[in-house]
This record gives structure tokens, C-alpha cells and sequence, in this order.
């Protein structure tokens, strides 16, 4: 191996360390400083396996969605978060007015277990019910960017109904950002025709983490593009 291939396979290996470092650093930078973004939040939350008697998985993704939380300052000035639950139905399980402080946000996300979800994921359930949250009669104003967040951690049942409902949301104004939790996801339509920086794949549920400050990043830095918002439902707009 000559010099030269060795110098250049030790300026790769340094590109390679500043950028495993960036998100790091960006997460201590939000952390720190905190979220001013003023949007309305939707998270939601795959809870399909949840009547399993180890509720690890579903455990998993609440705890990262509280932390996501914890970036953003809350109130009517900054950030506001709700929240639905799916497997195959769907349960709302705050509004965007319900709450405005961490603490109670953090235990309020953490304590809903207690859906009995089934074995089966229809996401876009989810994705249909949150359009009337972002009313202002729940919460929702209507200078504020509109974002929902899927975490996705079983396939579909019907993919293309994820995706035409995603669509549907995008039409009316809403910016969809889709966490996906396992290869298996990462061909499903929602995924592929997204915007892939609106897009966060991991591989197991121990890597959500990673991604967290890629997230808020995206959100936090004004990355995404907001169209103006309709009230009209979804159903209106096919």
C-alpha cells in the first residue's frame, strides 16, 4: 500500500469521525439552548404487539418519543405536542392544548401503555385521525407549522393506504416526517416516495436514539417546507 493511499484512507477515516460527531453535538446544542420552533407537533405512535405481556417495544418507542419532546420549549409562543396511539385502530391520547410543560408531557407519553393494541399496524388510521387536531378548537393556530411525526416500527398492512393518507395530509399542509424502525419497512411507499431528509431509518429499536437529533434539527432549523394549512379533512381532499 503506498503512502498516498494510505494518506488518503486516513483523511476518509477523519471525515468519517467529524461526521459519526455531528449529531452529538447538535443534540448537547438543543439540549442546552432548547427548541423555539413554533409548530404544531402530532406524534404518531406504532403501539401494534402492545397486548404482548412484554411491552418492551412499545416501552421503547414512548421513551424516545418523550425525549423528543424534551428539545422543544413549550407554550403557545413555541412548540405544541399531541399525541395518538395505532395498531389496527387508532386512539388520540392528548391534544395540542392539553399540555404545557415537560414533566407532565414526559409522563403523560410514558404512561400510555395502557392501549390495548393489536398485532396488526394500519398506520394510516393514525395518520386520518390527526388531521382534525391541528383545529384551532384543539389547539391548533393557524400561523403555526403543522408536523406530524409517524414512528413506524411494523410494516403495514396495506402499505398504499399509509402512503395515499400521508399524501393526503401533505396536501392539506402538513409536513410528515416518518421514523422507521427495521429493514423490512424501508421499501414501503410512504418511505420511498418521501422527501428522504423527511425520512429517518433505523434498524432495531435500541437505534432510535440515533436519530433524534436529526429530528429535531430538521424541525428546529426551519428545514422543513410548510404550505399554508386547510381545515378541510382529509376525505375532502381525495
Amino acid at each position: 500500500m503506498t503512502i498516498c493511499t494510505l494518506a488518503i484512507l486516513a483523511l476518509m477515516l477523519l471525515v468519517h469521525s467529524s461526521l459519526e460527531e455531528t449529531p452529538e453535538t447538535s443534540e448537547k446544542q438543543w439540549q442546552t439552548e432548547g427548541c423555539d420552533a413554533f409548530a404544531d407537533i402530532v406524534l404518531i405512535i406504532d403501539s401494534s404487539d402492545s397486548r404482548r405481556k412484554d411491552n418492551k417495544k412499545l416501552n421503547t418507542i414512548l421513551r424516545f418519543s418523550a425525549d423528543l419532546t424534551d428539545t422543544f420549549k413549550l407554550g403557545m409562543d413555541y412548540a405544541q405536542i399531541a399525541a395518538v396511539v395505532y395498531s389496527n385502530t387508532t386512539q388520540k391520547q392528548l391534544d395540542l392544548i392539553q399540555i404545557s410543560d415537560h414533566a407532565h408531557l414526559r409522563k403523560a407519553i410514558i404512561g400510555m401503555t395502557s392501549f390495548n393494541g393489536s398485532d396488526e399496524a394500519k398506520p394510516y388510521h393514525g395518520l386520518d385521525l390527526i388531521a382534525d387536531m391541528f383545529r384551532p378548537d384543539l389547539g391548533g393556530r393557524y400561523n403555526a407549522g403543522k408536523i406530524a411525526v409517524l414512528i413506524m416500527a411494523k410494516a403495514s398492512d396495506i402499505p398504499d393506504y399509509t402512503r395515499n393518507s400521508a399524501k393526503r395530509l401533505q396536501d392539506q399542509g402538513v409536513a410528515v416526517l416518518v421514523v422507521a424502525v427495521g429493514k423490512q419497512l424501508w421499501q414501503e411507499p410512504v418511505i420511498v416516495e418521501s422527501n428522504s431528509k423527511d425520512v429517518f431509518l433505523v434498524e432495531k429499536l435500541g437505534d432510535l436514539s440515533k436519530v433524534r437529533d436529526r429530528i429535531t434539527s430538521r424541525i428546529c432549523e426551519g428545514r422543513i417546507k410548510l404550505s399554508n394549512f386547510t381545515t378541510k379533512s382529509p376525505h375532502d381532499l381525495k
